[in-house]
């Protein structure tokens, strides 16, 4: 019943899925082909293309997953899917994506864009392995961004989006569900942040109009 439910979810930013494969105790999914596989690969892994993927990339990634997940939340029959993260983001040619899961996910996710850092990584130092724990404290203050923003986008970000995105991703992560944003605020909040222009630029930071 599941599986027929989900087939006929339909949204451009869900990945369309086509079958049901069972055989023994092997139960397969399959999917609509993403040829740009997923965000993890992407951010993470070093044949990626982290250092390509553009303030303004980044940003139509995480409206595309906002969009997608508040279908699903605002559907007649909600969905949680409860395993929203990077791996799970497929990208096809033009970046766009599909996905679904929780708010605090969400923010996670909204969180290793920022930063090209995974949500758990063993190989740092003791204090900056759990990102949440290490950038959450930093994500409401402005003048310490900097600090977390991934090195790869060489400075070439909007900075005032780059606030808006650490306190939405802020709220997004808060301890307290109810404090959380719904979707559609998430959606709302983000549809004009990749048209930001105020890109810094060394010590100088060049503004322009949306």
């Amino acid at each position: 019943t599941e599986i027929i439910f989900l087939g006929q979810l339909s949204h451009p930013h869900l990945v369309k899925l086509i079958g049901y494969c069972r055989e023994e105790e092997h139960r397969l999914l399959v999917y609509q082909y993403m040829p740009c596989g997923s965000l993890e690969n992407h951010l993470f892994t070093r044949k990626g293309h982290g250092a390509s993927l553009q303030w303004s990339t980044r940003m139509k990634i995480a409206l595309g997953a906002a969009k997608g997940l508040q279908f699903l939340h605002d559907s007649q029959k909600p969905v949680i899917y409860r395993d929203f993260k990077a791996s799970n983001i497929l990208l096809d040619s033009d970046c766009h994506l599909t996905s679904r899961s929780d708010v605090y996910s969400f923010g996670v996710v909204l969180l290793e864009l920022l930063t090209g850092r995974r949500s758990v990584d063993k190989a740092r130092p003791q204090r900056e392995q759990n990102l949440v724990a290490w950038a959450r404290p930093i994500l409401s203050s402005p003048r310490r961004m900097s600090r977390i923003m991934d090195p790869r986008l060489d400075g070439q970000y909007s900075e005032t989006g780059a606030r808006k995105a650490a306190t939405l991703a802020y709220r997004c992560l808060s301890l307290r569900p109810r404090h959380r944003p719904k979707m559609s605020y998430v959606v709302r909040t983000l549809e004009p942040l990749k048209d930001y222009k105020d890109f810094a630029m060394g010590t100088f930071i060049y503004e322009a109009q949306n």
